[in-house]
């Protein structure tokens, strides 16, 4: 890599925000998971008085077909059928009748069934019933969940602080860039935006403001200009690849790309050819960097 960081940014000397280093699970989210199981594990049962959300089967009498049925299916509070027919069957019992007036005509319909559906309550018999091996109790389930998820909730904290720490790193840093470099990696990055672009049926030359079209050539200036400040990033992350782990950045990427290639059974000319050379430089050394800082940053994450 010919352009350099001349003057790098003191990284350790930047305060972490205290929110950032927070990472650990909160009851209330455990319990929102229960809440969820709770649902999902929902039973049904028949009940004597008709509330809202039941479902209740009645048969239904009246002068016009709809109505006249030896079963019909009201779901009180649902809004699926005439909301008069709805609200007239709460606090019915089974066996009581009940008559509404209708644009069709009265309708007597006599409760026969309810149907209540019912949360399984959150508690030792709802963590059996999910299944978990060896996980039988409420307590078991929240220390499960913690093991499951909080090594990775630790991780995403600390890569977030090194992927803020390194933008701290590319607005606070001075920069000697090798106008040729930057050029090529500009220009690659376009190309292929450009072409990606078209293939997904999208006209690039479209303008996003105004009706005045683009030329390709001003579509693709355009794109140069979005791109042009993630070329400090680049840099910056071949710097620390560089200076934490003693291999230069170009080494570094190429045979991590030989690596790659070989893990997915293709030849590196092609595998380049595909992803392009400065994206696939681009994705490995932010990568690396972002995982460097992030082995520093955990220190700072809370107990």
């Amino acid at each position: 890599m010919k352009s350099r960081v001349v003057k790098m940014y003191d990284y350790k000397s930047w305060e972490i925000p205290a929110e950032m280093t927070l990472w650990r699970i909160a009851d209330g989210e455990i319990e929102q998971q229960l809440k969820r199981l709770s649902h999902d594990h929902a039973y049904e049962m028949d009940a004597d008085t008709v509330e809202l959300l039941d479902s209740v089967a009645c048969q239904g009498e009246c002068k016009s077909s709809r109505w006249n049925r030896s079963v019909l299916l009201i779901y009180p509070g649902r809004k699926l059928c005439a909301g008069e027919i709805e609200t007239a069957l709460i606090g019915a019992k089974v066996g009581e009748s009940r008559t509404v007036a209708t644009p069709d005509g009265d309708v007597k319909l006599t409760v026969t069934r309810i149907v209540r559906r019912r949360n399984l309550p959150i508690g030792d018999k709802l963590v059996k019933a999910v299944g978990i091996e060896n996980v039988e109790t409420v307590e078991d389930y929240y220390r499960w969940y913690r093991d499951q998820n909080e090594p990775e909730r630790r991780a995403n904290a600390a890569m977030r602080i090194a992927y803020q720490m390194i933008k701290q790193i590319v607005e606070k840093s001075e920069f000697c860039f090798d106008e040729n470099e930057k050029r090529d990696w500009l220009n690659d990055r376009v190309e292929r935006y450009y072409r990606a672009l078209v293939l997904a049926g999208i006209d690039p030359t479209i303008p996003q403001e105004g009706t005045v079209f683009l030329t390709e050539e001003q579509a693709k200036a355009k794109m140069y200009a979005g791109f042009e400040p993630q070329f400090s990033t680049y840099v910056v992350c071949g710097h620390l690849v560089e200076t934490l782990t003693g291999v230069a950045a170009e080494t570094f990427c190429e045979e991590a790309i030989e690596e790659l290639a070989t893990d997915n059974n293709m030849p590196v000319e092609e595998l380049v050819e595909r992803s392009g050379k400065y994206a696939c430089y681009d994705k490995l050394l932010q990568d690396k960097a972002l995982a460097l800082l992030a082995t520093y940053t955990e220190q700072f994450l809370e107990d």
